[in-house]
């Protein structure tokens, strides 16, 4: 059974929806980031879709100031920054292998909406900076950051 770990509020044309990531789901697959034609197998549709949620990961979640407090503040566990599902091995590892992956290749880079998603993904995943980071980003003012 995959559970959700943490909600992220999106808006989009003045409705909000929330999306829900499985770190354990997502984890326990390679990062879904291989561009491939389209295809009618099973297991091609599921890389398809793993590569539609990784993509919303970092387009979604990690694209600007805002999108990054709202993901960090509902990784929070019982409010304390230092409880922080991002801060998990399991997250860490996904994170790393999609900063690699995508600051590897000008083909998945243009698929971004913005390069700060890159930037926000390095500040999570440096493992001397990303506990302050994260404390930083729960902070309501962290959301103006790029205002």
């Amino acid at each position: 059974m995959h559970r959700c770990l943490f909600p992220i509020l999106i808006s989009s044309n003045d409705l909000f929806f929330f999306l829900f990531l499985s770190v354990s789901y997502l984890s326990s697959r390679k990062p879904a980031i291989a561009m491939s034609a389209p295809s009618t197998s099973a297991a091609d549709i599921t890389e398809g879709t793993e590569d539609d949620m990784a993509l919303r990961f970092l387009n979604h979640c990690l694209s600007n100031a805002v999108q990054v407090h709202y993901l960090v503040t509902s990784s929070l566990q019982g409010g304390d920054w230092q409880t922080s599902t991002l801060l998990g091995a399991e997250a860490q590892a996904y994170m790393r292998a999609l900063l690699a992956a995508y600051a590897s290749s000008s083909t998945f880079r243009r698929r971004l909406v913005s390069g700060d998603s890159l930037h926000y993904l390095q500040c999570l995943t440096d493992e001397a900076t990303r506990t302050d980071f994260v404390r930083v980003a729960a902070a309501p003012s962290f959301s103006f950051a790029s205002s």
